[in-house]
């Protein structure tokens, strides 16, 4: 009868054990999704950062404007590309040229670094994915 319970158990540990072994094949799979939509995003983002950048400074060279204080300003700098991102292209007319071109370069730097981290996490992501699954194969 304890041989019967004791390979009753076993049963039940090893089953546990497959269960979140797979549990985390599926979700390490997941997170590697959600890492590779992110990195997708961001480099859309990155490529509309560089487009604003090679059309300000196209605007910059045939129209050059009297410099500003906006390019030693870091924080408005930042609030004013805020602010502007959520408006169409055609507000940021509103600006001098130099204006921005500050703002502009400010913008591609953020989507640079956010698509470093995006590059990171997705790399991570993979290699979790790859442990998950070599465990549950080995098993």
């Amino acid at each position: 009868l304890d041989k019967c319970l004791s390979s009753e158990r076993q049963l039940k540990n090893a089953s546990e054990g497959e269960e979140k072994r797979w549990k985390l094949c599926c979700d390490s799979a997941k997170d590697e999704l959600k890492a590779n939509t992110r990195l997708d995003q961001s480099l859309s983002e990155l490529d509309k950062a560089r487009q604003r950048l090679r059309a300000a400074e196209d605007d910059t060279k045939s129209n050059p404007g009297n410099s500003t204080s906006l390019k030693k300003n870091s924080a408005m700098t930042k609030a004013l590309g805020n602010m502007f991102s959520i408006l169409p292209d055609e507000a940021m007319t509103m600006l001098s040229v130099d204006q921005r071109l500050a703002i502009v370069k400010r913008n591609l730097g953020e989507a640079d670094t956010k698509h470093k981290k995006d590059m990171a996490a997705l790399q991570l992501a993979q290699s979790t994915k790859e442990r998950a699954i070599s465990s549950y194969l080995e098993a």
